[in-house]
């Protein structure tokens, strides 16, 4: 009995946490997951207003999205690939769960051996890997003018989509696309983009780190399935509670995000099946992270709920 009006007191908390949840998003960064933009002068947004500059726009599209990431901007005028190798030990002082490697094109401009910048790009992600190995990397594609020559301009391009492949990364082909060479997207010197030129930079990075961001959430998710169905496959051998717990691995068919048409029904036989306040915590656990991984479904979620503990048994 008690166990029944514990469930009962939690899902209407949980209910009004996710409507709470989806007319007020959070405003601090607890929780969220961190895109670390380490680049030079196109990423500092020289020229424009920080917020015109594209690690600030990415930012944007993300809440959009309604994806829980936040944008840290760690951009230097300047900076060669050697200059972000020498201060990487610093930006992994914070966080990295997305790495935007926006380097090289410095290098490039000064004319320095496309081996020298693909070996400080290499470090640097070396380094990265070292510190978080779960990072993932995208590395941002740059390409040289023809005045810097033909040989030139060839070698530095392939650095780029070379790290890629050789690092598992996902590549931005070109983050000057539709904006290099277009005189009405760039400032005066012609290389620095306008503030419109650092939206089309910004749809760019978009189209390549949205899918990145997607995937990384989809396996954290499933991760935690695999953890908390190991976790409940070893307690099933426990004698006694052998048949009080249910097989999370087909719950999680059920309750799968990718799953929604399915979702809406069959929460409350997954709730109905949970017999275990071991169990109960660990799904009502998973289940606030699914709230919040698909924040367009939040009240749908929070009914459903509140219809699953409606039906589950007493614990004895």
């Amino acid at each position: 009995m008690k166990f029944r009006f514990c469930c009962g007191i939690v899902a209407v908390l949980l209910a009004s946490l996710l409507f709470a949840r989806a007319e007020n998003p959070p405003e601090d960064s607890a929780g969220l997951k961190t895109i670390v933009v380490l680049g030079d002068s196109l990423a500092a947004g020289l020229g424009v207003a920080p917020e015109e500059a594209f690690p600030a726009l990415l930012q944007k599209k993300i809440d959009a999205a309604g994806l829980r990431w936040r944008v840290v901007n760690t951009g230097v005028s300047g900076d060669t690939s050697a200059d972000g190798l020498g201060r990487v030990d610093w930006v992994l002082k914070r966080p990295v769960d997305v790495l935007i490697l926006e380097l090289g094109a410095n290098d490039g401009l000064r004319g320095l051996p496309p081996s020298a910048t693909r070996t400080n790009l290499q470090a640097i992600i070396d380094r990265v890997k070292q510190v978080y190995p779960r990072a993932r990397i995208v590395i941002a594609g740059m390409q040289m003018p023809p005045n810097m020559g033909e040989e030139y301009a060839a070698a530095f391009q392939k650095v780029f989509p070379g790290l890629a492949a050789s690092n598992h990364a996902a590549l931005v082909p070109f983050l000057l696309e539709g904006v290099g060479g277009k005189r009405d997207l760039n400032q005066a010197d012609q290389i620095h983009p306008t503030a419109e030129g650092h939206q089309v930079v910004a749809d760019n990075v978009w189209k390549v780190l949205r899918p990145v961001l997607e995937e990384h959430s989809r396996s954290n998710l499933e991760e935690g399935w695999q953890r908390v169905a190991g976790g409940c496959s070893g307690a099933k051998t426990s004698g006694s509670r052998s048949k009080s717990l249910i097989d999370l691995e087909e719950v999680a068919e059920f309750w799968h995000p990718f799953r929604m048409r399915q979702f809406n029904k069959s929460l409350p036989e997954i709730f109905a099946a949970l017999r275990s306040p071991t169990t109960f915590w660990q799904a009502f656990g998973l289940l606030c992270e699914l709230a919040a991984f698909q924040p367009s479904r939040r009240r749908s979620v929070a009914a459903s709920a509140v219809g699953g503990w409606q039906e589950v048994p007493e614990h004895r």
